[in-house]
């Protein structure tokens, strides 16, 4: 075989084995935004590699997450806003995980009606999405009993009202007790709040 052409297959297969596909910036994403301790250059690379990614699979729900997650850890939800915005309006039919991400992104920027807006956006492309119910049930009711960065006093029955009011009849809904220590709320906290009546 000619030199020539046995060093350049040489290289071509050295480029090829050597070079990352998604499923190894995916990984590594992984592990970046897992560590809570990366660097701001380690955190803009996940997200020059997610982008990367995305123009291979444009609906890599992974790569979306990684990115919104290293711009909320540079702590520039502005820019993660700013990114899924991009995405829904260059979207034909965006997915209820866009939605339901710009939700929580601009609970983050509290913007509580806008951030209700989108889960409500997200349930009418996916009824079964039950984080977007109960974030709109915990947003309302922040909206009600959360004044001057403090929890006024509340009952039960104001939270069963709420799940009532957000649930349609066909969803399974959650007793106060599953809302309450449900893991599927955005960030409630309430705190020392007796709410045992």
């Amino acid at each position: 075989m000619n030199s020539k052409i046995y060093v350049t297959i040489l290289i071509i297969f050295i480029t090829i084995s050597c070079s990352k596909n998604s499923k190894d910036y995916l990984s590594e994403a992984k592990v970046i935004i897992d560590s809570k301790t990366a660097d701001k250059s380690e955190l803009l690379n996940v997200v020059d590699n997610m982008k990367l990614v995305l123009k291979d699979d444009p609906n890599s729900i992974d790569a979306i997450n990684y990115i919104m997650m290293a711009y909320t850890q540079l702590d520039d939800n502005e820019a993660a806003l700013k990114f899924v915005n991009d995405l829904i309006d260059g979207s034909e039919k965006p997915s209820a995980i866009l939605f339901y991400n710009r939700g929580m992104l601009k609970t983050l920027l509290d913007d509580k009606k806008g951030a209700i807006e989108d889960f409500q956006k997200t349930i009418q492309i996916n009824p079964q999405y039950k984080k977007a119910y109960n974030n709109i049930v915990s947003l309302k009711l922040e909206q009600n009993y959360f004044v001057n960065n403090e929890w006024i006093q509340f009952t039960k029955d104001d939270i069963q009202r709420f799940i009532d009011e957000t649930y349609p009849e066909s969803i399974n809904k959650p007793s106060i007790e599953e809302f309450i220590n449900s893991d599927q709320i955005c960030y409630i906290n309430f705190g020392n709040l007796d709410i045992t009546k």
